[in-house]
């Protein structure tokens, strides 16, 4: 939650919260504060930034080639989950979690290699590899050979993931994320010893043409929040190295 205040649209609508809080005692301040927040809120919320964003954190990551794909695993990590969807009756897949499950089915297909479910409970929910192990079974005719339930984060996802593969002598896997958190996913399950090869999905398209790259729209604010915080997230990581 907390995190929340330093990512759009959290942090714009704060300074214009303080604004609003300095309009009457500090004018000039609030001014400055009001064009800040507006002008930043505007930004992130324009296709082109959002593009930007989620360029640089895609730039080097390739799409994998599936006939040469010499792995002895293929592992998914899960991201976000809807609580008590009605149409479902009960926990459900986010968007992310669906994007990359869809794709990591797309590869067992054509694979036939058993496949890892990484992902734990968000708040009070089902516990997120179990839901995606229900839905592959159910809706893209898969199978979870391992279901790691307890991870809270990315480093969880790589360390527990790690300890399940090892008990059956899998060293090498295909790890499956989106393009943008590819890099720190990759290195933390490095970090445990296993060889990874990248299989990214959601990559990034470009923006639309003059002027729909400057249109505000609430999905590209999305996306410039989800690239600002996998950057945090780097950094983050790179500050406990």
């Amino acid at each position: 939650m907390f995190q929340q205040l330093f990512l759009p649209p959290g942090a714009p609508l704060v300074v214009l919260g303080l604004a609003w809080l300095l309009w009457t005692r500090r004018p000039k301040l609030a001014r400055a504060a009001f064009a800040i927040g507006g002008a930043s809120l505007y930004l992130v919320s324009t296709p082109i930034v959002s593009a930007l964003a989620m360029g640089a954190l895609v730039a080097d990551e390739p799409a994998v080639d599936v006939t040469t794909l010499d792995v002895q695993a293929i592992v998914v990590l899960g991201a976000d989950v809807v609580l008590d969807a009605p149409e479902y009756g009960g926990d459900s897949l986010g968007p992310l979690s669906l994007e990359r499950l869809r794709y990591a089915a797309r590869l067992q297909h054509a694979t036939d290699l058993p496949l890892l479910v990484s992902g734990g409970r968000v708040l009070d929910s089902t516990p997120i590899a179990a839901v995606m192990a229900e839905a592959l079974a159910r809706e893209f005719s898969g199978s979870a050979r391992w279901i790691e339930s307890s991870s809270r984060n990315t480093r969880e996802n790589a360390s527990l993931s790690a300890a399940l593969l090892r008990k059956d002598g899998v060293e090498r896997i295909a790890l499956v994320t989106h393009a943008w958190h590819m890099p720190r996913a990759r290195w933390c399950f490095e970090q445990e010893g296993l060889t990874v090869v990248p299989a990214g999905t959601g990559f990034f398209a470009a923006p639309p043409r003059w002027p729909g790259a400057l249109m505000p729209t609430s999905r590209a604010l999305r996306h410039t929040s989800l690239a600002l915080h996998e950057m945090l997230g780097r950094l983050w990581y790179r500050l406990r190295e």
